[in-house]
C-alpha cells in the first residue's frame, strides 16, 4: 500500500502556487532591501509562475526523455511551466521549463560524476516506506543514472525526479540533492518536495530538515 499516494490535481497546484507567490510578494515587501536578481524579478512582476505547459509540451518532453513522467509533476507543469524558487538552496533558482528538463548525466555531467561515484550507502528497504528515518548521506547513487534534473544547479543544490526508486505507487521519488546535507533528501513524490520547499522558503529557512519531513504527511497541497 502506498501511504504517500498522490491525490491532488492541476487545480490544487494552481491554488497552492498562486497563494505561495502572493505570500512571497508580501514577504519581500517587508524587506529593507532586495538582495538577489530573482527577488527583484518576483517583486517587480509579483509572479513566480509562468504560463502553463500544454499537453503537447508535456508529451514532447516525455517523448524526448523516453519515459512517462509522474502525475504529481505533470500536474505541476500544467499549472506552470517553470517556477522561480527563492531559496532553492543557499541561493535562489529556477525550476526548469519543459524544454530544458533533461537527464542529470547530460545536463550536469561533472556533478553527476561526483555523486554517482559515491560508494553505495547502507540503503535498505525500510527507507522506501519510512522517509522519516532516512539519512541523506546514505542515498543510493546507482539511481542517479536515470535521474532527471528539473531545476537549475544552484550553489550546491538541485531538484531531481528519480524513477524506480521505490516499490509502491508509480515508482518515482523526488530528491533534493545538496552538498549542505550532504547527500539526497528523498521525498515520496514531487508534491512532497514542493511542500518541503514552501515550508523552507516561507515558514522557516533554518528549520531542521527532519522536523519538516515529519510534518509533510499532515499537509495538504495548500499554503493557507
Amino acid at each position: 500500500m502506498d501511504s504517500y499516494k498522490y491525490e491532488s490535481t492541476t487545480e490544487d497546484w494552481n491554488d497552492f502556487l498562486y497563494c505561495w507567490q502572493k505570500q512571497t510578494f508580501s514577504k519581500l515587501s517587508t524587506q529593507e532591501e532586495l538582495y538577489t536578481e530573482y527577488e527583484k524579478e518576483v517583486f517587480s512582476s509579483q509572479k513566480q509562475m509562468f504560463e502553463p505547459a500544454s499537453e503537447e509540451d508535456i508529451n514532447q518532453l516525455e517523448q524526448t526523455l523516453g519515459v512517462s513522467l509522474p502525475v504529481s509533476y505533470t500536474d505541476f507543469l500544467s499549472a506552470t511551466d517553470g517556477w522561480i524558487q527563492l531559496q532553492l538552496d543557499a541561493e535562489d533558482g529556477l525550476l526548469l521549463d519543459s524544454t530544458n528538463v533533461g537527464y542529470l548525466r547530460d545536463k550536469y555531467p561533472e556533478w553527476y560524476d561526483l555523486w554517482a561515484k559515491q560508494q553505495p550507502g547502507e540503503f535498505t528497504k525500510k527507507y522506501v516506506n519510512d522517509y522519516n528515518e532516512q539519512d541523506p548521506a546514505t542515498f543510493p547513487p546507482e539511481f542517479l543514472k536515470d535521474a532527471i534534473a528539473i531545476s537549475e544547479l544552484v550553489d550546491s543544490g538541485l531538484y531531481l525526479l528519480v524513477p524506480n526508486a521505490k516499490e509502491v505507487g508509480d515508482g518515482w521519488e523526488a530528491w533534493f540533492m545538496s552538498s549542505e546535507l550532504p547527500g539526497a533528501a528523498r521525498f515520496p513524490n514531487f508534491e512532497y518536495l514542493m511542500k518541503f520547499a514552501y515550508i523552507r522558503s516561507m515558514v522557516d529557512e533554518e528549520l531542521n530538515f527532519w522536523i519538516v519531513l515529519e510534518s509533510l504527511s499532515e499537509l495538504s497541497l495548500s499554503c493557507e
